[in-house]
């Protein structure tokens, strides 16, 4: 989003835009409707105080399917000496896990690795177990029925 504060017409060619950063947690959402083949969701965007100038606007943490030409833009009241240059949507991918939870996540793979190992060795025993009970429970039969002669 891109938009110009000032008192006169700007443009985009005017000088290089200031970024404002809003990650998706500090929006709120004001309404959602639900359809059987999508989600309609209002958010709310605060980003007053900017100084004149033109300002990129980038709404961080949205879905990567969202459909781009579902965005759009309404200024609130405050923002009668405000132009609208641009909205665009892009997808930009980003680790999930820094440098710092590297280790967390580690940590995480070596303790499922852990669980999958003692998983395999309980069922290995578990078809230990049902062979024996098996053979023991063909040899209690063999025993208690009667003697063929």
């Amino acid at each position: 989003l891109f938009l110009a504060q000032s008192d006169k017409s700007a443009t985009m060619d005017d000088c290089n835009p200031m970024l404002t950063v809003v990650p998706l947690d500090k929006t709120s959402v004001s309404s959602v409707t639900v359809y059987s083949d999508r989600a309609e969701v209002t958010r709310l965007v605060s980003v007053a105080g900017l100084s004149p100038g033109v300002h990129e606007i980038t709404v961080e943490g949205l879905t990567s399917k969202a459909d781009e030409d579902s965005i759009r833009i309404k200024a609130g009241p405050g923002c009668r000496r405000s132009t609208l240059l641009e909205v665009s949507f892009e997808v930009h991918n980003k680790p999930v896990a820094d440098a710092a939870d590297g280790s967390a996540a580690e940590a995480k793979l070596a303790e499922l690795k852990d669980l999958q190992t003692a998983l395999a060795v309980a069922t290995d025993e578990l078809a230990r177990e049902s062979a024996s009970k098996k053979l023991i429970d063909t040899y209690v039969r063999g025993m208690l029925s009667p003697a063929n002669d």
